[in-house]
C-alpha cells in the first residue's frame, strides 16, 4: 500500500494531536478544544502541525497561516478566518517569530497570469 504526501500529513497530524492541542488551547482562550467548531479545529491542527512539527516543510510560516485563513473563509463560519488567524499568529510569534531563519523568508507574490 502506498500513501500520498497528504496521507502522511494526515497521519502525522493525528499522531501529534496530543502535542498540537495544548498549543491551540493556550491561544484559543475563550474556548476549550472541545468547543471549537470541528472544521476550525481541523484547520488549526493541520496548520499547527505544519508550523511546528513538519520537518520537511518548505512553505514559509506566513504562507501556512494565510492558507489556513483561506480555508477558513471557504469552509468555516463568519468568524473563523479571524479566529484562526489570531490563534496561528500567536503560535507563530511564540515559537517561530523571532528566529533568524524565519525572519529571512520571503514570499513570492501570486499572480493570476496563465502561461502556456
Amino acid at each position: 500500500m502506498t500513501f500520498s504526501p497528504v496521507s502522511y500529513t494526515h497521519l502525522d497530524v493525528y499522531k501529534r494531536q496530543g502535542d498540537i492541542d495544548p498549543w491551540i488551547a493556550r491561544y484559543a482562550q475563550k474556548y476549550t478544544v472541545e468547543d471549537i467548531a470541528k472544521v476550525d479545529l481541523a484547520i488549526l491542527r493541520l496548520a499547527t502541525y505544519e508550523l511546528m512539527y513538519d520537518e520537511t516543510r518548505e512553505t514559509p510560516p506566513k504562507v501556512i497561516i494565510n492558507e489556513a485563513v483561506e480555508l477558513a473563509k471557504e469552509l468555516g463560519g463568519d468568524k473563523s478566518p479571524a479566529f484562526i488567524n489570531a490563534v496561528l499568529g500567536k503560535i507563530y510569534e511564540e515559537t517561530l517569530g523571532d528566529t533568524a531563519e524565519n525572519n529571512e523568508l520571503e514570499v513570492e507574490p501570486i499572480t493570476n497570469e496563465h502561461t502556456d
